[in-house]
């Protein structure tokens, strides 16, 4: 399956914070996800996309649409370029 690119506006405390819609796609279609963040990419395995390797957010945001309640996840921002194999 295709990975999902996502465009990350801001990094807090180097971390990609992201919706959990995203990460709910890409495990349902089995694809891994792409970060891209001034420039910088940052590929995400299928393998990685389950949430025990993401953290969860302290912060309850409000869904503008639906307005169920969320919390965002991020991951450590490491382009791929600085991955040590």
């Amino acid at each position: 399956m295709k990975a999902q690119t996502i465009q990350i506006k801001t990094l807090f405390k180097d971390k990609a914070w992201i919706h959990p819609k995203y990460l709910n796609i890409a495990k349902m279609t089995g694809g891994g996800l792409i970060l891209k963040y001034k420039g910088k990419v940052m590929t995400i395995q299928p393998e990685m996309i389950d949430r025990k390797y993401w953290q969860k957010g302290d912060r309850e945001f409000k869904d503008k649409f639906s307005g169920e309640p969320y919390y965002i996840y991020g991951i450590h921002f490491v382009p791929d370029n600085k991955l040590k194999i």
